[in-house]
């Protein structure tokens, strides 16, 4: 069963300009069938891969809601991106970024990796994405020090953030797969942490697990 689109639109609206129009997720109501083929493949079997967040999913209680845990964190940042907001969307994207292009001053992505994420919960994270995003590889820079976000909810960071062997690290991310004209500005996940936004969010994700789950024996 899809997610009920009013209900996603009510949750759109109040983080989005009340004059513009709001649209469903595309992520919460597609099949499952192709998004976990991009999953297995882009997983590769492997149950170790890093994943690298940067957006909603940075929100404890919107893993929680999706996965049921949470994971092993390190943070890091990804260079030669750019965290754009999306017209009309409460959650972000990455795109390349240019430096001799009209985009914002930028080209670092603060970000979080999550470590140790079994084969379902990439097809699950798979799911919540969907095709408005690619899973590519990246290399990303693991950081010693926490990130300083103050508003609560932000995933817990390591207290000894120098435990990750290396200083880069090879993880997959979602990038947009989309034309760029919705993108725009920079996004907050200060922001979304403090917004009305966040609740009926984290009641969408839950709903996406539920709808995962409805089609098969998955994620125990």
């Amino acid at each position: 069963s899809a997610i009920s689109f009013g209900r996603v639109c009510a949750v759109a609206a109040a983080f989005c300009a009340p004059t513009l129009p709001v649209f469903a997720r595309p992520g919460l109501v597609h099949p499952l069938g192709s998004v976990r083929a991009m999953a297995s493949s882009a997983a590769g079997g492997k149950d170790s891969e890093l994943l690298f967040i940067y957006g909603s999913l940075m929100s404890e209680s919107v893993l929680q809601a999706l996965i049921h845990r949470t994971p092993q964190i390190q943070p890091a940042t990804l260079h030669g991106f750019h965290r754009f907001r999306i017209r009309n969307r409460p959650y972000p994207a990455i795109a390349p970024f240019s430096p001799g292009s009209a985009s914002p001053v930028g080209g670092v992505v603060q970000g979080l990796l999550l470590c140790g994420l079994s084969e379902e919960e990439h097809a699950l994270l798979d799911y919540f994405e969907d095709d408005e995003y690619v899973k590519q590889t990246v290399e990303v820079t693991i950081c010693r020090s926490k990130h300083a976000v103050t508003a609560p909810g932000y995933l817990p960071q390591p207290a000894d953030t120098s435990a990750f062997e290396g200083t880069t690290a090879q993880a997959s991310a979602y990038v947009y797969a989309r034309a760029t004209d919705d993108l725009y500005g920079e996004w907050s996940i200060e922001k979304f942490l403090n917004s009305d936004v966040l609740p009926g969010y984290v009641d969408m994700s839950a709903k996406c697990r539920e709808d995962y789950l409805a089609d098969g024996d998955f994620l125990k």
